[in-house]
């Protein structure tokens, strides 16, 4: 958001903290496997736009990753649906995987799955309880638009 790109793939993370298996039990687990995937969220996006204002390139592989990262932790049996403001963890995290999807996608020149991606965010994003919308999916599909 502040173009910290840099600090968040430099920051220093336990390995066993950024796997999905971890020692710890009950809602402490599912509250680190929340915050890890947080990390991978902005580690995804931060491999996506790290100079790619002085580039014009993108390391999609590297981000496809961290996505992949994310998703196991989206997809995983240990997750439990908690409260992340006032919706469900797992909702709010949906709706960011949407959002990253669309965005590796856009990078690739895919735009009308990217625009696809970005619908679908857009519907789960508007299930969620008012009072906790991180993301304007609307916008980035109008970006989409207008960049194509």
């Amino acid at each position: 958001r502040f173009g910290k790109w840099e600090n968040i793939l430099n920051a220093k993370f336990k390995d066993k903290y950024m796997s999905v298996v971890s020692s710890s039990h009950g809602w402490k687990k599912n509250g680190l496997l929340v915050s890890i995937a947080g990390v991978r969220y902005a580690r995804t996006l931060a491999y996506l736009y790290l100079n790619s204002h002085k580039t014009g390139t993108f390391n999609v592989n590297r981000a496809r990753g961290e996505q992949k990262e994310f998703i196991k932790i989206l997809n995983s049996a240990e997750i439990k649906p908690s409260m992340m403001g006032n919706n469900f963890s797992n909702r709010v995290l949906q709706v960011a995987g949407s959002k990253l999807e669309a965005e590796i996608a856009f990078r690739q020149g895919r735009y009308d799955y990217a625009i696809t991606v970005l619908e679908t965010g857009v519907e789960l994003n508007d299930g969620l309880r008012k009072g906790h919308n991180p993301w304007d999916l609307r916008n980035n599909i109008s970006g989409i638009v207008f960049d194509t």
